[in-house]
């Protein structure tokens, strides 16, 4: 019973992990911030040199010292970083603005959808044709190409919402456009894949498990867009007229929604994050939130949370001894030139000219954070082996890097921005 227990050695390696892995993270991120490059990138890159990639490989006694085989010390890292991934679900949907995507849902849904339809369906038909060795079962090449499609809808709101605000687009009718399709992009792929991801870990689920659970999702979710955001609001705004302590009241009060909707969407049968991301779209609309609560939270899940988690993604998988080159080209350019070409196309029915389509095509491009989480949840739950999960993490990277300069050379061809587009309808 002793070895089950956490001992003051377990304390003391635990805070060395944390120190270790934050400095570096934080340190490389901020440094990759001034080359215009996401922060994840310097997380990832510090996973790799510190797992077993670099340091396993170059320096093992380090390696085995610092993060050793224990299962309980694996553990308490595992729960801290798995902590930041459902935090940060939390604050990207703090970050969706729902309504004004209703506003404009007429324009935003043509790009939306149809940025999900033509990635999901290239995706689909190209993973069809991968060989039978890169996957987990061949008899199972139907569910694999059916979690690509998945996987390759999503795009980053965060990394798209910063680029567009380094180029002064976000006040823009053109920047709430493409802040609009997002958020619709970010809620129908996140139920796509939790539902595929809740249906096919269960062996032997049947088409009418599939449809209930399908069913019960979809359910769930126009509940907590609906009713579930006025309730919310209700909530905040009697906190404020009580004048509770803030930030404490609010922080405290949509942490325990995203634990209740987690709770409640692991027992409809998909994963918890998505009712994080449910939990943080219907408190985000709350007008009564205050705008210093909201950077508390975006603060502490960017500055603690999330290096802990992108950096334990690194820590897990060898990636020079999993990585292919076919790989990371076959799902770079799957990835990227489906959802361009998916918003592309969606922007053609909206009345903007050429080169704004163009950048909101663009815009649409960045797997980044959501495609490693999925893959991570999907290379755990076995649905994917370790080349597959290392080329997909690659490709989020690459697409989240090329997506600043591409898009800031989209913008200096779009024609003079008229002054009736900076204000607001």
């Amino acid at each position: 019973m002793e070895g089950q227990f956490l001992s003051e050695a377990h304390m003391f390696l635990f805070l060395v992990q944390l120190f270790v892995i934050l400095m570096l993270a934080r340190g490389f991120g901020e440094l990759f911030k001034r080359w215009r490059q996401p922060a994840l990138t310097a997380e990832i890159l510090v996973g790799i040199v510190l797992g077993p990639s670099i340091l396993g490989r170059f320096l093992p006694g380090v390696h085995a010292w610092l993060f050793p085989a224990d299962p309980i010390q694996q553990n308490m890292l595992e729960t801290v970083a798995w902590l930041g991934v459902l935090f940060l679900l939390l604050e990207s949907g703090l970050e969706v603005d729902f309504s004004s995507a209703w506003r404009q849902r007429g324009s935003a849904l043509k790009v939306a959808l149809i940025d999900i339809v033509v990635p999901m369906a290239i995706a689909f038909a190209c993973t069809l044709l991968l060989p039978a060795s890169y996957l987990v079962d061949p008899a199972d090449k139907l569910l694999f190409a059916l979690f690509a499609a998945a996987v390759m809808t999503i795009s980053d709101m965060p990394v798209a919402l910063r680029a567009l605000h380094d180029l002064n687009l976000f006040k823009t009718d053109l920047g709430f456009l493409v802040m609009s399709a997002l958020s619709v992009n970010d809620i129908i792929g996140w139920l796509i894949f939790t539902i595929v991801l809740g249906v096919f870990s269960r062996e032997g689920a049947s088409a009418s498990q599939a449809l209930t659970v399908t069913a019960m999702a979809v359910g769930f979710a126009a509940l907590c867009l609906g009713a579930g955001r006025r309730l919310a609001d209700r909530a905040i705004t009697a906190m404020q007229k009580r004048k509770l302590s803030e930030p404490a009241a609010s922080l405290t009060f949509i942490t325990l929604l995203g634990m209740l909707t987690g709770a409640i969407t692991l027992k409809i049968g998909i994963h918890a994050l998505f009712g994080f991301f449910l939990a943080g779209i219907m408190a985000g609309e709350s007008r009564a939130l205050p705008e210093y609560t909201r950077q508390v939270i975006s603060q502490m899940v960017y500055a603690v949370f999330v290096p802990l988690f992108f950096v334990n993604v690194g820590l897990k998988i060898d990636v020079i001894r999993y990585f292919d080159l076919f790989l990371v080209v076959f799902f770079s350019v799957i990835g990227i030139g489906g959802r361009w070409l998916g918003a592309w196309i969606g922007s053609r029915f909206t009345d903007y000219d050429r080169h704004s389509r163009m950048t909101i095509a663009i815009a649409h491009i960045p797997g980044g954070v959501m495609a490693i989480v999925v893959s991570l949840l999907a290379v755990e739950a076995g649905l994917i082996t370790e080349p597959v999960f290392v080329a997909i993490v690659a490709s989020a990277v690459i697409s989240s890097v090329v997506m600043g300069p591409w898009l800031g050379w989209s913008v200096e061809r779009r024609r003079v921005v008229q002054v009736s587009e900076l204000l607001s309808p």
